[in-house]
């Protein structure tokens, strides 16, 4: 399991182009970070289906995407879970 962090306000600059190329076949768990800085009323699911729109341009597929704040810690524990699920 390759766990691949992205910064989401700056997809572009943070996005590796060979990264499918590092990981090889192993699968790949985004954890997008910086939700924090987000105007608060933005909805998450929709960041989250963008990012996920980004990276199938990008032919990467995802096991999974997980929006983190480091700042805040949200999430932080969901994103633990999804990598002990995507693990198994």
């Amino acid at each position: 399991l390759v766990v691949y962090v992205l910064d989401v306000l700056d997809f572009n600059g943070s996005f590796i182009r060979k990264v499918r190329e590092i990981a090889g076949r192993n699968p790949i768990l985004v954890v997008a970070t910086k939700i924090d800085l987000l105007p608060p009323k933005t909805e998450l699911h929709e960041v989250a289906e963008w990012l996920e729109f980004a990276l199938y341009k990008k032919k990467l597929r995802a096991v999974d995407i997980v929006l983190v704040s480091n700042l805040s810690k949200k999430n932080i524990n969901a994103a633990t879970n999804k990598l002990l699920e995507a693990r198994k």
